[in-house]
């Protein structure tokens, strides 16, 4: 059986209405729910298709208006309950949603939620230079790193 995933131009179209591409993308969507809940095909979402999403539609500087994080995070899960579409990595969706949502995280902190989620779900530590993962996640899931200084 084929799984089939949305990328994200494909994801954003079906979810904006004001897309130029938004009629095809919902019809290619609703389509492969219903042969999903048929058992004709899978159909999963990349968590970093899911990052990727709510990167752009909540960013200010592309979208006009952009989503809030919780119009984002909406869509996702209403395409996860009622549309029988599983989040690929789904151990990371609760701990990304509950960042997202908690931080009204948008634009360019998505990928950093879905590192931090990742770290949430599994235990593990993210080795950064990033301070602002200090925001996301607990100290001893943080290892942050000095930047060296140039001479």
């Amino acid at each position: 059986m084929k799984t089939y995933f949305p990328d994200i131009n494909v994801l954003i179209a079906a979810a904006r209405e004001d897309h130029n591409t938004h009629i095809p993308a919902k019809t290619w969507l609703a389509q492969a729910a219903l042969d999903a809940r048929n058992g004709m095909c899978k159909v999963t979402l990349p968590m970093v298709v899911v990052a990727g999403f709510l990167r752009i539609v909540t960013h200010t500087k592309i979208m006009n208006p952009p989503n809030s994080p919780l119009e984002a995070l909406s869509y996702i899960s209403a395409l996860l309950d009622l549309l029988q579409i599983t989040v690929g990595e789904a151990q990371t969706w609760e701990p990304f949603q509950t960042l997202v949502a908690r931080q009204q995280l948008g634009g360019n902190d998505v990928p950093d939620a879905w590192l931090a989620s990742y770290c949430l779900a599994t235990g593990a530590v993210v080795v950064t230079f990033d301070k602002g993962f200090k925001k996301l996640l607990p100290r001893s899931q943080v290892m942050l790193l000095s930047r060296a200084r140039k001479i």
